[in-house]
């Protein structure tokens, strides 16, 4: 998707995980703020999130996500860039 103003030097879009899939570990380099659509999520840290939910966080922290629910889970996302445990980055420049 295309932001506007208020999202400029961020991705912004829709990611969608298969019941039981991943977005495997990764650090955020700028803010991240998600959405839940559709499903529900368990955050690596423990906390679980479902539809209308609103996380949230900042460049330097880190987690990873599992779908825990029979349905895929669909977020909206604005993401400033991530790295992943692997080291390479994905960010609005990729």
């Amino acid at each position: 998707l295309e932001g506007g103003p208020a999202t400029a030097g961020s991705d912004v879009g829709f990611v969608r995980i298969a019941p039981g899939g991943v977005f495997p570990d990764h650090e955020h380099l700028g803010d991240e703020r998600v959405l839940v659509l559709q499903g529900r999520v368990l955050d690596s840290s423990g906390e679980e999130s479902g539809p209308g939910d609103a996380t949230h966080l900042g460049p330097g922290s880190a987690h990873g996500l599992r779908c825990v629910s029979k349905e895929p889970l669909v977020y909206a996302v604005v993401v400033g860039g991530i790295r992943m445990a692997d080291g390479s980055v994905i960010d609005v420049e990729t």
